[in-house]
């Protein structure tokens, strides 16, 4: 963390440091900079009579962002420093993100006291398997049927709790991509943005950005081919080609985490539906092949999904927690038959899981953490250290990052962070600096989500790769008893 001269840094941000050094903090306010963001601090001098020495106290009281927005620090006690500055600032047309009188850090304070620590198991019980049932979270926590059901519904009530398929895209023919987009000079509206993107069933998310982008989306394609039509038609083809702007694609290796997909995504997959051969096409029958093609694939049932199974998963992406009563009433069949069809999703890889996400989340914003690789040997030397700062810890109620995931351009690690407190970013960065050698931390905060979403939930990272990875070949950890989530 280094000192800022003011000359040396934007307008907007100076701007705003020096309408908030004009309420009574003129000799103790002090800007530094980390990593192209810009943190306020208030020093206070005192002298030890023992060392004969002066002492700076440094409070972190917020930061200030690149259109010159105010974030103020939750937890800061003495909030009547900043009371007149947030005022001047509004009276000048500046932007202070906070909540009045302290709201949002009283409801979070709040929600987190009346957590406990079976709240924190059912949630996640239910991340790792939506479909448990009421009998057996009883029997797994030591509380009644009943007193389970009321459980589960209470907490679906306060956190805004929807349940969703984990499906392996992959298994689908399916990778995903992470599209980052800098305009130069003028942005184009959030409504344009997401309104051109939400057209195309492949895009799963759209966010405005803050720091080296403006917009980070996430998209599905089968190859790089495709990949460049992808960009292609975005900016060629629609209203976005009138804005100066760069654009960079690069495959997105998810390690970690995994990115729900809209109602419209889908739709993709209904290529994979099997389809019953014709007598006049010659096709291998009704058996798995390790080398098929794709026109021979869609003839094979074993290695494709059913019209019934097709159907399944969709209602399950509406309702990850439906009955397969209920499944089997709005199809027409049998509730056997939607089960069956549930059970081959499953079998075939389609489907790794029913989890939940915790819509209704106190959060901030979104954080992203480019973490670029400068020097590849330290970093694989450090792997051990990054892997266990990946599933060590977690926030009062999710796990401490959403996704993670290597990208090709730059080759790097990306961490989807949320963020529930200012200081979470500052200390993830710190933490990532301290453990991994050989890597570049760049930041950004994702201002809007205009499409889509990620998964926040409590996943056991006894079932993680980065576990596994851990236990089997560092020795780094010892093994803990997986918990069966299927019973």
């Amino acid at each position: 963390m280094a000192y800022t001269r003011l000359a040396e840094i934007p307008v907007n941000i100076k701007a705003a440091f020096e309408r908030i050094k004009e309420v009574r903090l003129p000799d103790r306010a002090v800007l530094r900079t980390l990593n192209k963001h810009y943190y306020v601090y208030i020093d206070t001098v005192t002298y030890d009579r023992a060392t004969k020495r002066a002492k700076v106290h440094s409070e972190y009281i917020g930061r200030i962002v690149e259109d010159g927005s105010f974030i103020e620090k939750q937890s800061i006690k003495k909030r009547d420093l900043l009371s007149g500055a947030i005022e001047i600032i509004r009276e000048h047309g500046g932007q202070v993100i906070m909540q009045e009188k302290n709201e949002r850090e009283s409801k979070q304070s709040q929600q987190e006291s009346c957590v406990d620590k079976t709240d924190l198991d059912v949630l996640t019980t239910l991340s790792m398997n939506g479909l448990s049932t009421y009998a057996s979270l009883g029997r797994r926590l030591g509380m009644s049927e009943a007193g389970m059901d009321y459980k589960v519904k209470s907490l679906e009530t306060l956190y805004g709790i929807r349940y969703l398929p984990e499906l392996n895209m992959q298994k689908l023919s399916y990778s995903k991509y992470m599209l980052l987009i800098k305009f130069i000079g003028e942005r184009p509206d959030p409504y344009l943005v997401k309104e051109v993107f939400s057209k195309d069933p492949r895009v799963v998310i759209v966010a405005m950005v803050t720091g080296d982008y403006d917009i980070i989306a996430y998209f599905y394609a089968k190859d790089s081919k495709e990949v460049a039509y992808f960009v292609y038609e975005m900016r060629m083809g629609t209203r976005l080609k009138s804005y100066e702007s760069v654009w960079y694609a690069t495959p997105f290796f998810d390690d970690y985490g995994f990115t729900p997909l809209r109602e419209e995504t889908y739709a993709l997959l209904r290529e994979r539906v099997w389809v019953k051969p014709s007598k006049k096409k010659l096709h291998p029958g009704e058996v798995i092949l390790d080398t098929e093609e794709p026109e021979v694939r869609r003839y094979n049932k074993f290695t494709n999904m059913t019209d019934t199974e097709y159907k399944v998963l969709l209602e399950l992406g509406r309702n990850g927690r439906s009955s397969f009563k209920e499944i089997a009433e709005k199809l027409d069949i049998s509730p056997a038959a939607a089960s069956y069809a549930y059970v081959n999703l499953k079998a075939k890889g389609f489907v790794k899981r029913i989890t939940l996400t915790i819509e209704r989340l106190p959060i901030r914003y979104n954080a992203l953490l480019f973490a670029d690789i400068i020097e590849g040997e330290k970093v694989e030397k450090t792997r051990k250290e990054l892997l266990m700062e990946i599933i060590e810890g977690g926030n009062w109620l999710t796990n401490r990052y959403t996704l993670v995931g290597d990208v090709d351009s730059p080759h790097g690690i990306v961490f989807i962070l949320p963020v529930f407190n200012e200081n979470d970013i500052i200390m993830a960065e710190q933490r990532i600096k301290n453990k991994v050698k050989g890597v570049k931390i760049r930041t950004a905060i994702m201002s809007t989500i205009l499409l889509g979403n990620f998964c926040y939930r409590r996943f056991d990272s006894t079932y993680t790769s980065q576990y596994d990875t851990l236990v089997n070949e560092y020795k780094a950890i010892e093994p803990r008893p997986k918990l069966d989530y299927e019973e």
